[in-house]
């Protein structure tokens, strides 16, 4: 086919359904240079026969109604999955979060940085933000919640 001009090609080409153009595509540099061009493929969706996108099953007519049965009856019960999840999702419990506080190995002096990883703020913070820290860590510790003597005094 290469005496032929390669608008004719193209052409013929553009009508030929894409399975079959994959195939051809080993069949010459040109052709395979040709296929992966954008403008000849954008053409060939608009000019190549449509092709069915749904699955035929030869000898089988049975069979796609009941595919789609069970696509339907697996949706709806992953629906259902999905609704008893989310219903026991908004009637669990409220747990408070604990705050994870500052457990390391403590230096010899304290220093600025370790009592603001201790109380949970940044090193330069106002000093109100630095109290109402301190207080719930005192809050948390205290004898009456459970903490320690030691801690709280």
């Amino acid at each position: 086919m290469s005496h032929l001009p390669m608008d004719i090609v193209e052409e013929i080409l553009f009508r030929v359904p894409a399975i079959s153009l994959k195939r051809l595509g080993s069949t010459c540099k040109r052709w395979k240079s040709l296929f992966k061009d954008h403008r000849f493929t954008d053409k060939h969706f608009l000019k190549a026969a449509k092709q069915s996108l749904v699955l035929r099953f030869s000898g089988y007519t049975q069979a796609t109604p009941m595919v789609a049965g069970a696509a339907v009856a697996a949706a709806a019960i992953a629906g259902r999955y999905g609704i008893h999840s989310w219903q026991a999702f908004k009637a669990r419990p409220i747990v408070p979060r604990m705050r994870m506080f500052y457990e390391g190995g403590f230096q010899a002096a304290l220093t600025r940085r370790e009592a603001a990883l201790i109380l949970g703020v940044r090193e330069r913070v106002v000093a109100e933000k630095v109290k109402e820290a301190h207080r719930r860590v005192m809050v948390a510790n205290h004898p009456d919640a459970g903490g320690s003597h030691y801690l709280a005094s």
